[in-house]
């Protein structure tokens, strides 16, 4: 695959040019909960971005619904310079009584699953596991998101999803939500 870098004129030209950035131009979009869906909308924003956060309290690279995540990773093989990329979850499984908090060990295995999609895309991401939140977002620096399912995906026929672009406010807002520092959360 051939490096893809962008420029702001590029980036400004592809998304005139392409329906894929059709997202910057409305404000909620709704998508069917593939793999494919998300990849064919997002392609330029995942190839173009300096820095991403996937921000989903149940994110689980091993379980079935978000095993297609290795496929986000690897439509993003060739961005150079590769971009920092950070997944935010929760401590816990399941809710309510029957909520579980897992041990760092549990979690490392966990995102083991990960690396190889990672390395083979010439990527790395920073894993943090929080306390408690319970909303979803995709943060860039080019665009935020509000993710109402994340990148959980599903095979049954018709089964859609609604993305709500944030204004540049509220996406750094999240983004300052999820840093480490700011104490709006306590990481695990």
């Amino acid at each position: 695959m051939n490096n893809f870098e962008c420029s702001l004129h590029e980036f400004t030209h592809i998304q005139v040019k392409y329906q894929s950035t059709a997202f910057f131009f409305t404000k909620n979009r709704e998508y069917t909960r593939y793999i494919s869906s998300y990849i064919d909308n997002f392609k330029l924003i995942l190839k173009c971005a300096n820095s991403m956060m996937f921000i989903d309290p149940h994110l689980d690279p091993t379980k079935p619904r978000y095993q297609d995540l290795q496929r986000v990773f690897s439509s993003m093989a060739g961005c150079s310079p590769a971009p920092p990329i950070e997944i935010h979850r929760v401590c816990y499984v399941r809710s309510g009584r029957s909520r579980q908090v897992l041990p760092e060990s549990d979690w490392k295995s966990c995102f083991h699953a990960l690396s190889s999609s990672l390395l083979s895309a010439g990527l790395f991401a920073d894993v943090f596991i929080w306390d408690n939140f319970h909303d979803r977002f995709i943060i860039s620096d080019l665009v935020g998101i509000s993710a109402q399912n994340g990148f959980d995906t599903t095979t049954h026929p018709g089964s859609k999803t609604t993305w709500n672009r944030l204004g540049r406010q509220e996406r750094d807002d999240v983004q300052r939500e999820f840093d480490p520092a700011s104490g709006r959360h306590n990481l695990k």
